[in-house]
């Protein structure tokens, strides 16, 4: 039998072992995404030797000027927001939930959080529900999920990203062995577990059978809520949406959009999740205040009672985090 770690020195190790493995599965999703999208960043060539220099080359120009986070200034001037620390702490009772995929706090908006505590605890803090991405890669232990519920607060919910074995590799053909050790493993998370993200490929086409064979098997041992985010345009028929009502799940309403109708939530009346990623930069770019504006409109326009989630996953420069709070602040006018 393992000796579990009692010290307060080693609590704390473990806390941050979690939170820069976190920050790390948040860096290689969007790698991969500025990989395949064929962006790559400029690169600087320097002289191999000081002898070099002189010879044909020229000295690299004048680094810009940057913040404290190594980011251009402008960058990180368009993350912040006018909130203060009184403000923040929000929707305890009523029907809409704003967060964050991920919890790491970027270092410009430090200053509106609690100073004490890990990163999610000092987050949930100030949200009350953010969605766990890195399950998307790979499993965790038993011991990290129960860590996690039990450094938030009650009212506090996570929706969890379903593993890419499930959605991408298997393409919805996966086994009830694969499925259920998901759900299994998310059952740790106990009362603060919220919706789970079914996420598909862009080149996952619809198809009625697998979609039916696959949403019977997630229904066989899987009553809780689920959302869904296609991202192809044969999914956006009447078809494909009556089938998720059929089976009680809503479809992701998602910025940028693969086709219009993907801006607006389906399936499921009774719950409704955003998810924004960044516009028109995936992950990196930042949404204005105007933007901001229509969202709180199309989220007060819903079905009254609807249960709305609302995650930014524009973390990629830190603006997820700015962004969710002036969307509370918002909301909290209606």
């Amino acid at each position: 039998m393992k000796k579990r770690c009692s010290t307060p020195w080693a609590r704390r190790l473990l806390t941050y072992i979690s939170e820069a493995d976190a920050w790390l599965t948040d860096f290689c999703r969007i790698y991969a995404a500025e990989k395949l999208a064929g962006f790559v960043p400029l690169q600087k060539k320097w002289p191999r030797s000081r002898s070099a220099i002189g010879r044909n080359t020229r000295r690299p120009e004048r680094r810009r000027r940057s913040s404290s986070i190594g980011l251009p200034l402008e960058m990180t001037e368009s993350c912040t927001c006018d909130v203060s620390i009184k403000q923040i702490h929000i929707f305890s009772g009523q029907p809409f939930r704003v967060g964050c995929s991920g919890w790491s706090i970027p270092r410009q908006a430090a200053a509106l959080f609690a100073s004490s505590g890990s990163h999610l605890e000092r987050y949930s803090q100030s949200f009350n529900s953010c969605e766990i991405n890195s399950s998307f890669y790979r499993p965790h232990k038993k011991e990290t999920w129960e860590r996690w519920a039990r450094s938030v607060p009650a009212g506090f919910r996570f929706s969890v990203k379903a593993p890419r074995t499930i959605t991408h590799e298997a393409k919805l053909n996966c086994s009830s062995e694969v499925l259920s050790a998901f759900l299994e493993q998310i059952e740790f998370l106990r009362d603060k577990l919220g919706p789970v993200l079914i996420q598909l490929p862009p080149s996952l086409e619809f198809d009625h059978a697998r979609a039916r064979k696959f949403l019977s098997l997630l229904r066989g041992c899987f009553s809780g809520d689920v959302v869904w985010e296609p991202r192809h345009a044969s999914w956006f028929e009447d078809q494909s949406n009556n089938l998720l009502k059929e089976f009680h799940i809503a479809r992701v309403a998602a910025d940028p959009a693969c086709v219009p109708a993907s801006t607006r939530p389906g399936g499921l009346a009774s719950l409704a999740y955003f998810r924004l990623h960044g516009s028109p930069r995936r992950y990196f770019s930042t949404y204005s205040s105007e933007s901001l504006n229509m969202l709180v409109a199309q989220m007060a326009s819903l079905d009254a009672g609807a249960r709305v989630w609302c995650i930014f996953d524009n973390t990629a420069f830190g603006a997820a985090i700015p962004n969710a709070l002036e969307l509370a602040a918002k909301l909290r006018k209606l």
